[in-house]
């Protein structure tokens, strides 16, 4: 009898024993952030130059692209690793009372070059001149 609780708790220890390649695994994994921004301005109030959009590169800096105030943008970033910070910001840079917007943005996130994922956004209907969201990696 005391041979069979001996082996059997070897082989409760040994099946709880920590696999380290799974840890490894985690570390290596990588990740790719594509943003979607829309300024959602009518048809009428178009400007070509007027949305600066802000985002959060691999690098981890801010890059600014002025863009339609009309029309999607979509920018795919990586890769990065979990713990990486994305951050977006649209912002209305027509001239005062020129146009007005309805920006909306999404964080999408793809693990391991799997399908994106919706993350964060911010589809409000509201005027306003600007709009920030951001989302960290876990």
């Amino acid at each position: 009898m005391k041979k069979y609780t001996t082996l059997l708790f070897l082989i409760v220890l040994i099946g709880c024993k920590k696999n380290t390649n799974d840890q490894s695994q985690e570390n290596n994994t990588t990740y790719y952030v594509k943003y979607v921004i829309d300024g959602m301005s009518s048809i009428q109030q178009t400007n070509s130059t007027g949305l600066k959009i802000t985002l959060t590169d691999e690098k981890n800096t801010s890059v600014d692209y002025i863009r339609s105030n009309r029309g999607s943008n979509e920018f795919i970033i990586g890769p990065v690793k979990k713990g990486f910070k994305s951050s977006i910001t649209g912002t209305n840079v027509c001239c005062p009372l020129c146009c007005y917007i309805r920006p909306n943005v999404q964080i999408y996130v793809s693990e391991s070059n799997g399908p994106f994922v919706l993350k964060k956004e911010d589809m409000s209907t509201q005027l306003r001149d600007n709009v920030q969201i951001d989302y960290t990696i876990l």
